[in-house]
């Protein structure tokens, strides 16, 4: 996987990461809403099978949780490690160039006009800042 693959990954899996915390938030929002069967109160004849579906239901929603949050964790990681790189960067304007590109998702001409410089500019820096990856992670490898 090239570097500008691994950068390209980041805004990607933040998006998976959002989606898992929604689902993650929906599943606990389940498994609070499933009430367990009050022995306080008198039965009255209700259909077959009682309330077991409830637990069924139950220990779904907790498995799939479980997935989930390991889900989670797994993104984060990549996450992280996508992070790292940009943060390996030691020139500033190089390092917010990757950072907005690569983590907020935005364009070179979003950025150009955010920071007042010209496309080329932005283009040349964003290179760059791919170039002092690289000659990083070549001098780790060794």
């Amino acid at each position: 996987m090239t570097i500008k693959q691994q950068l390209r990954r980041i805004y990607r899996v933040q998006i998976a990461i959002k989606a898992k915390e929604e689902k993650i938030r929906e599943l606990r929002e389940i498994a609070e809403s499933i009430r367990g069967t009050s022995y306080d109160t008198p039965r009255v004849a209700t259909s077959p099978g009682g309330g077991a579906g409830f637990e069924s239901v139950a220990v779904k929603v907790a498995d799939l949780t479980t997935q989930m949050e390991k889900d989670y964790g797994e993104l984060m990681e990549m996450l992280s490690g996508g992070i790292a790189l940009i943060r390996s960067v030691e020139n500033v304007t190089n390092r917010t160039i990757l950072e907005m590109r690569y983590i907020n998702g935005m364009t070179f001409e979003e950025i150009a006009d955010r920071m007042h410089y010209s496309v080329q500019t932005i283009y040349r820096r964003h290179q760059e800042g791919i170039k002092q990856i690289k000659r990083k992670m070549r001098v780790n490898e060794s």
